[in-house]
């Protein structure tokens, strides 16, 4: 583990710790470990904040894929992660992006009428990540 955190660009206490190295196609740096394939982020969680929970994720606080601060990372359930994404504009299905501001226009065409195929195709995204994006941003930000 130590030559992989030799990749870390660690700044001051308050900042990102870009990693340098190799990422997944979802942008995460990874890593073989007893095994398995990880998300680093998690084997950092482990090693420097603690044991991590059954059905719990790691969150980069910081939004920051590529960082790993410890003091960025928080064990919290994967419906806080979304909500999180989603409320601070950087929730992303596969290799789609969707910006709040998008998120809000997709909803807006919705309730105006607009077929699910129509907005799927204006936005770029499948039919199932636009059922994604209503389920999540209904329990992010309450019943839209």
């Amino acid at each position: 583990m130590q030559h992989v955190l030799s990749k870390v660009l660690r700044g001051a206490p308050e900042e990102c710790w870009p990693y340098q190295g190799k990422v997944g196609s979802a942008g995460y740096p990874l890593m073989r470990f007893e095994g398995k394939q990880w998300l680093l982020h998690r084997l950092v969680y482990l090693k420097y904040r603690g044991p991590l929970l059954d059905g719990m994720v790691i969150m980069h606080v910081c939004e920051n894929k590529l960082c790993l601060n410890p003091t960025h990372l928080r064990q919290d359930t994967q419906s806080s992660n979304i909500t999180q994404a989603c409320t601070t504009g950087v929730w992303r299905s596969g290799t789609t992006k969707i910006e709040r501001h998008e998120r809000v226009a997709v909803l807006e065409l919705l309730r105006q009428g607009k077929s699910r195929k129509e907005v799927c195709k204006l936005f770029n995204v499948s039919n199932s990540t636009l059922s994604r994006l209503v389920s999540q941003a209904k329990e992010a930000v309450g019943n839209v």
